[in-house]
């Protein structure tokens, strides 16, 4: 939804060019209108706007300022500045040389010398003048200087200098983009742009700017990387950041989520508790949009206050598969199946009988267990079992182990189910163990 923004100046000229340089930068989020005290377009104002732009010189006083802007409307003042190429310019003027500065006002005029003496154009000598002021001596000026308003130069001049409007100076742009919630502009080309042709002195501002603006983009490469939604609220509980993650999982695009309650959002995350007890909520279970999904929501304090909080989501179902394929390569590291039926070397009817038997048993789901003496090729028939089954990518756990009580067998090891297992023989017990991977594994007995 564009917003409306109001410029208020002191000459109308001049709060046209400022609305347009406005709009321009803003592009298509805002509309600008611009008011003038001189001409009297400020008694029609005709509605209330989201943002006041007021210039240094339109009013005397703040009772006259808000004869017409509402006291608790959004107002900020216009700063102004000039562009680098016309500070270069002027700093190449010969040293020394008188200069006669014209403006509209006595007010104008002090600002903008004094905006030029900060920003190193100090080698010249001003002197002031604008309209009702006594007519100066034009032969003692080597140059008249004016910000595009040669209108006002006295006859005689020697040399007019016109560096064109002054601009609003990057701070009044931030500035305006952060009153209008529109922060993310802060980052684009633009904006950019525009920082690099203003000319500007206040090192210390632009330190921490551009300090913000790259630990912020750390920040959203942080969050586009992990594999779980994100979503940020401030001390007020209005999203203020979110990631693709979250809006692959909830449905609800980033765009329709920023700057709005997360009450109303997100209503399965408990933020309003989260702020109001400055305490981390426990990991739980909610159910949103039909699906089941892992929740956990942080506060981030300073000091004793909460200034917002941090909520991950993660679909239920997707925690459980990544935890079961993590688990799936580690149990890979030194239990892969190593040999196949093509390893069995032999020709009695009895090993061919065998073979026969357990290549149809392989094909099968249910777990199968090897019984035989020391030494009679158990394991590498489990081997190839494994390799015959639907999943020979599968874990294959080791087939061999040394001696143990009766007890031990009758323990279930991460079992889904226990096993079939027939009535042990004498000093022996025959025991089934499944894995919970959903692939058949081949076990051995020992005796115990």
């Amino acid at each position: 939804m564009k917003q409306d923004v109001a410029v208020i100046s002191l000459d109308a000229y001049a709060g046209q060019f400022y609305a347009q340089q406005v709009q321009e930068l803003f592009g298509e989020r805002i509309t600008v209108c611009s008011y003038s005290v001189r001409d009297g377009s400020i008694e029609h104002m005709p509605r209330r706007y989201d943002l006041y732009m007021v210039t240094t010189d339109a009013f005397d006083s703040l009772g006259d300022l808000h004869q017409y802007v509402p006291i608790d409307g959004e107002m900020m003042e216009i700063h102004v500045t000039l562009r680098w190429d016309v500070v270069r310019r002027l700093q190449s003027l010969p040293a020394g040389k008188r200069a006669l500065f014209v403006n509209l006002s006595d007010k104008m005029c002090r600002e903008a010398v004094t905006r030029l003496n900060q920003l190193g154009v100090n080698q010249l000598v001003f002197d002031l003048y604008h309209p009702g002021a006594p007519e100066p001596d034009m032969g003692q000026y080597d140059f008249v200087i004016t910000p595009q308003e040669t209108r006002y130069v006295p006859a005689g001049a020697k040399e007019i200098i016109d560096i064109g409007q002054r601009v609003c100076d990057s701070s009044t742009m931030i500035e305006a983009a952060l009153r209008l919630g529109l922060e993310e502009l802060l980052e684009s080309e633009r904006f950019e742009q525009y920082q690099r042709e203003v000319a500007t002195n206040t090192y210390s501002f632009d330190r921490v700017f551009a300090r913000g603006l790259r630990l912020e983009s750390q920040f959203e490469m942080l969050m586009e990387i992990l594999d779980e939604g994100i979503v940020g609220v401030n001390e007020r509980g209005e999203v203020f950041a979110c990631n693709r993650k979250l809006e692959e999982i909830t449905g609800i695009p980033c765009g329709e989520a920023l700057h709005r309650p997360a009450g109303a959002v997100y209503p399965f995350l408990p933020f309003a508790r989260c702020l109001k007890e400055k305490a981390p909520q426990p990991a739980r279970v909610v159910s949103a949009g039909g699906v089941n999904i892992n929740v956990a929501v942080a506060p981030v304090l300073r000091g004793d206050a909460c200034i917002g909080a941090f909520a991950t989501v993660q679909r239920f179902n997707d925690a459980e598969n990544r935890q079961n394929e993590l688990r799936s390569q580690l149990l890979h590291k030194g239990y892969r199946a190593k040999y196949t039926f093509d390893n069995v070397v032999g020709q009695s009817p009895a090993l061919l009988r065998c073979i026969t038997i357990l290549k149809k048993m392989s094909l099968t789901p249910l777990p199968v267990l090897l019984i035989g003496e020391t030494g009679t090729g158990k394991e590498l028939f489990a081997h190839a079992v494994h390799n015959a089954s639907p999943a020979p990518a599968g874990p294959s756990w080791p087939s061999t182990a040394p001696p143990c009580r009766k007890t031990c067998w009758r323990a279930s090891c991460s079992a889904t189910r226990r096993g079939p297992s027939p009535a042990p023989g004498r000093g022996a017990s025959r025991g089934c163990l499944s894995l919970p991977t959903g692939e058949p594994s081949s076990w051995t007995r020992w005796r115990a």
